[in-house]
Order: structure tokens, then sequence, then C-alpha cells
């Protein structure tokens, strides 16, 4: 998985199976690996609601069970600036350097780490609290220093406040993989 800073894509020229993901969409890569894990499961198991297991993954990310409006919300456009790249291997003759090589030819821009702190700079916060129909972001007044097992000693607000999101849209997605 990578995430890319594009100056220039062209979605149609896509010969390599990849998924490409709307990065100001994604809360943390625990939300993505949790999208991943459910395409791969359901690919694996002969589950799959879409075409192929790359389309699935962005289904995977969507609160709700519309295929259409995952890609809406999730998908790329001539204007996405910020992606993230899925590439799941189904065979083996796909490997990193042909993926890479085919990445380099078809996106203009640099590549970033694949971490936390890469979505929290090109994160949309409000804009993933309407996607996933959550109010704004309100005080409990209990203590969230330990949120998924990750115990952080800076109390920074921003990241509880993240983690809090990160808990909140991991939540919805798995409601929506229950019904």
């Amino acid at each position: 998985m990578q995430a890319w800073s594009a100056r220039t894509f062209h979605p149609v020229s896509q010969p390599l199976s990849i998924n490409l993901h709307l990065c100001i969409q994604v809360v943390s890569t625990k939300h993505v690996l949790a999208a991943a894990f459910r395409a791969m499961n359901d690919y694996l198991n002969d589950r799959l609601k879409s075409r192929n297991v790359h389309s699935e993954a962005v289904f995977s990310l969507s609160p709700n069970n519309n295929i259409g409006e995952a890609f809406r919300r999730f998908g790329v456009s001539e204007t996405t600036k910020n992606l993230l790249v899925l590439k799941v291997a189904t065979s083996p003759d796909i490997t990193l350097e042909s993926v890479s090589r085919h990445l380099s030819a078809n996106i203009k821009g640099r590549e970033c780490a694949f971490e936390d702190a890469t979505f929290g700079t090109v994160a949309d916060v409000d804009r993933i609290r309407k996607v996933y129909k959550l109010g704004a972001a309100v005080s409990t007044g209990r203590s969230t220093t330990t949120v998924n097992g990750d115990s952080s000693s800076n109390p920074d607000k921003s990241v509880d406040e993240s983690k809090a999101l990160e808990v909140q849209v991991l939540g919805l997605m798995a409601l929506r993989g229950a019904t």
C-alpha cells in the first residue's frame, strides 16, 4: 500500500488492476487495513459483492451497501490530488517492482509513507464525519488514552479525537458487514 500526492493522474490508463482510494476520506492505516482485510477475506471465501478484490476494498470502506456511492465517495477522479494505492497480488506474476513501475509511469507525484501521520495531514475530518453520518466531535468526559490497544503518553487532544474518530469509523464498517 502506498500513499501518493499526485500532480497528474490518468485513471483511464490502468491496465494493471489496482485499487486507488481518495486519501482525504481515510482516517488511519487501520481504516485501510480493515477494508483490505474484509475484501481479501471475501475474495478467498467467494463472497465478493463486486467484480474483484480491488473494487471490494473500495466497497468495504463504505458505511452502507451501495457500491456506486462507495465509488463516488472513496474512488478517484481527474481532480484527485492525494491517492492511496492498494494492490492485492492474486497471482505470483505480480511483484512490488512491477506495481511500482506501473505507478511511476501513470502517476506524477511523490510517494508518501503509509502511516497514520500521513493520513492525519490530508484527511478531511469534516467530510469523513459527513460520509459516515457522525455528528460533531463531542467530549464524553471519559479518558480516551487507550484506544484499540494503543496507549499514548501524549495527552494531545487532536490525537485523542482522531483515535475516537477511527474507532467510530471502524465500528460502522463492522456493523455494515453484519447486516
